[in-house]
């Protein structure tokens, strides 16, 4: 992977850290143990960069990081059609309705990048 390839990952992935950091702090945890983000297929990240920069990032950060485990969840993108409300893949169809062939679609999943949920101890 080149590191051009990483860069707005390492940046995402950095903004984590911080949050996580200050989220566990806050809850009086001593160790992540895990993190779960989704990342739908339009989010602009590549998940494999994702865990490289974790696994690379999350242990320079001191001890509260060192062993967490990240788990991805990937999400497809969907899309509505307005005209018969219809939901179909993006990957496949792009914006156009299956069943009208044409019409407006707003895309409903698969654009999000977030962090689920983490676990950690006291």
């Amino acid at each position: 992977m080149s590191p051009g390839g990483l860069m707005h990952e390492l940046s995402y992935v950095a903004a984590l850290i911080d949050l996580l950091e200050r989220s566990a702090g806050e809850q009086g945890l001593r160790r992540v143990t895990r993190v779960d983000l989704v990342v739908g297929e339009l989010a602009g990240v590549l998940p494999e960069a994702l865990e490289f920069a974790f696994a690379t990032l999350a242990p320079t950060r001191g001890p509260l990081l060192a062993e967490a485990k990240l788990a991805i969840e990937r999400r497809p993108a969907l899309a509505r059609c307005a005209g018969c409300g219809q939901a179909f893949a993006v990957a496949v169809h792009g914006l156009r309705c299956p069943s009208w062939g044409d019409g407006e679609a707003h895309i409903f999943q698969g654009d999000e990048f977030l962090l689920a949920a983490y676990e950690g101890e006291r």
